[in-house]
């Protein structure tokens, strides 16, 4: 038999009802809420989440500014082996590295003393070498922005000209950008190594860079190879 609820119930009945209703529906409301909160904490975006996971199913690390990482092909994570023609690419304290050769297909690949028969006393264990005549810039992408890069090279040169063959080092920001950051240049010296030897070193004064190429500008004299091996960058 259905209640009947008279219309002339008084003022401080409904009052007391009211109290009631609210008593009973805040804390289920509070709980939902509060379930509703926890689940979006336990999402992967929220703060204090793991680390998303790309598509080659690689996580990416944040490696800590001023962190120094050293690319030598001997160290990193899956070195490539000799004979390895580019692009590949290596890992190393969380930070990755993509080399490319952008105008010309397989120009460089690895090599060591073993199968060059080079003496190139500022070089360890494997290397980079062009396998032909001026194969064109090799490119170095990097995952996360740094802010100082060097590389030691070796340039073709047999005393054909009595001052190395120059080497030029451009920075970018953007794996498409074609507006430098900076570059720096120079060239190697001659001593008791089979080619000259030189290093790069460039500094960005702080502004951040995740790409250089690695090139040989338009000289008289000169060759167009270049070798390369330990490559060190600071993380920005």
């Amino acid at each position: 038999m259905p209640f009947q609820i008279e219309l002339r119930a008084s003022s401080r009945l409904q009052d007391f009802r009211g109290r009631v209703s609210r008593a009973v529906l805040l804390p289920w409301l509070s709980a939902a809420l509060l379930v509703s909160i926890g689940a979006l904490g336990c999402s992967g975006g929220g703060a204090g989440g793991s680390a998303s996971t790309g598509a080659t199913g690689t996580t990416n690390t944040s490696v800590l500014p001023g962190t120094i990482v050293l690319f030598d092909f001997d160290t990193a994570t899956s070195p490539p082996a000799v004979g390895s023609s580019l692009p590949f690419s290596q890992s190393k304290g969380g930070l990755s590295a993509n080399f490319s050769d952008p105008t010309l297909a397989n120009g460089y690949s690895i090599q060591n003393s073993a199968s060059t028969l080079y003496t190139l006393s500022g070089f360890s264990g494997s290397y980079l070498v062009p396998n032909g005549l001026s194969p064109g810039p090799l490119s170095i992408q990097f995952s996360q922005a740094i802010k100082q890069a060097s590389v030691v090279f070796a340039t073709a040169d047999f005393n054909q000209a009595e001052v190395p063959t120059t080497v030029m080092l451009t920075a970018y920001f953007g794996a498409n950008s074609t507006i430098p950051v900076g570059s720096i240049q120079g060239h190697g010296t001659y001593a008791t190594n089979t080619m000259p030897m030189g290093t790069l070193s460039f500094d960005s004064g702080g502004a951040p860079f995740d790409r250089v190429v690695i090139s040989i500008p338009p000289q008289t004299l000169g060759t167009g190879d270049v070798l390369l091996d330990n490559i060190s960058v600071t993380v920005h």
